[in-house]
């Protein structure tokens, strides 16, 4: 599988596309974020932003903030490593590249692992470059030290960040299926409005879209104690399914 990883991570260093997603994901969460707080506190904000603000307002503390931080890098962490994992699948069939896969002497399911790891892997990277940005800003801003529930918090919204992660691959999986990387973001757009709404319903601790996110803090502490071991374990679960789908779709692959 060594040579694939190579050669998939040659492709995934020189796109643009890839390095624009990464700058994407890397700034928009701290940027988003700090602006937030800046708004909430001058009390000038209005519009559609002013609910929101004012939610932020109310719970003005490192752990306020790092809650909205946690729903930000979630969601964002989703739309980025999806959009990511559509495209490293779906540019083979749009390019008209996937043809060439089957004359090279590595089997096509090791070139789908090969796959699969790097997209994850660097939206792990990107999620961490982010939260970790965002929770600077956070500090810079309210100018204290993390507290430790702060702290536990902070570590939450990177391990949200790192979990949601491994949830992107399943995007790649629709665009393979479909032979088409526009399904992949049909599928991202639909999964994140289900998402919410199955948070809404009350369904968000066996979802394991909505996991991540509430465990690290997007839905207040008292949704993040709810979340335990065992609702956790479904992000796993749903990734290894999601990887033996995807291998034996790649193996069984025809041109035809």
């Amino acid at each position: 599988m060594r040579p694939a990883t190579r050669v998939e991570w040659l492709k995934l260093r020189r796109s643009r596309t890839a390095r624009a997603t990464a700058v994407v994901v890397c700034l928009s969460v701290p940027l988003t974020t700090v602006g937030m707080v800046v708004g909430a506190r001058s009390g000038r904000a209005g519009g559609a932003a002013a609910g929101k603000l004012e939610m932020l307002t109310a719970d003005a503390t490192t752990t306020g903030h790092l809650g909205l931080a946690a729903q930000l890098l979630t969601v964002v962490a989703l739309l980025g490593g999806g959009f990511l994992s559509t495209w490293v699948f779906g540019r083979e069939f749009s390019d008209g590249t996937v043809g060439g896969l089957f004359a090279l002497p590595v089997t096509r399911g090791r070139i789908a692992g090969a796959k699969m790891l790097l997209a994850a892997l660097v939206t792990v990277a990107m999620t961490t470059t982010a939260g970790c940005l965002t929770i600077l800003g956070i500090v810079v801003i309210d100018g204290t030290a993390l507290d430790p529930d702060a702290a536990g918090r902070a570590w939450a919204l990177l391990g949200g960040g790192a979990l949601t992660s491994l949830l992107t691959p399943v995007f790649g999986l629709v665009a393979s299926l479909a032979r088409s990387y526009l399904a992949g973001v049909g599928a991202l757009i639909a999964t994140v409005a289900a998402a919410q709404l199955v948070v809404t319903f009350g369904g968000g601790l066996w979802f394991p879209f909505a996991v991540p996110a509430l465990w690290s803090g997007a839905g207040g502490t008292d949704m993040a104690a709810a979340v335990g071991p065992e609702h956790l374990a479904t992000v796993p679960v749903f990734a290894a399914l999601v990887t033996w789908a995807t291998i034996r779709t790649w193996n069984r692959l025809r041109l035809d």
